[in-house]
């Protein structure tokens, strides 16, 4: 019969939602102040595509006050930023390890000792 020590389980780090959190306060603020900006230059920019001319800009929108608006321009910004930044967070964040995980620094370290108990 082996006798097998099992290591107690790793905390999690408390702060990491706490992190998430201030990222979403961080892009909604973001996006709640660069709303009137963005407002303004989708009215006032003249943008046509291609030899159709197709005018895609400026917007014209519905006689709607000034804070809808900005309220939907900052609904978009947010979207877009948040989804940017999401992708750029799975592509530089590690995975978490499960419990299956073992890291290959524990597997040597674990192999050694068996090595020196002969």
């Amino acid at each position: 019969m082996t006798w097998q020590s099992k290591e107690p389980p790793k905390r999690r780090d408390p702060l990491r939602p706490a992190i998430g959190f201030l990222l979403l306060l961080v892009v909604g603020g973001f996006s709640i102040l660069i709303a009137p900006a963005g407002v303004n230059w989708l009215e006032t920019t003249h943008l046509t595509v291609g030899a159709w001319g197709w005018q895609i800009l400026p917007i014209v929108f519905p006689p709607w006050p000034a804070l809808v608006k900005q309220g939907i321009v900052a609904l978009l910004v947010f979207v877009i930023a948040f989804t940017v930044l999401m992708v750029v967070m799975l592509a530089v964040m590690k995975p978490p390890m499960g419990e299956a995980d073992v890291s290959l620094h524990e597997v040597r370290a674990r192999k050694g000792t068996r090595r020196r108990r002969r």
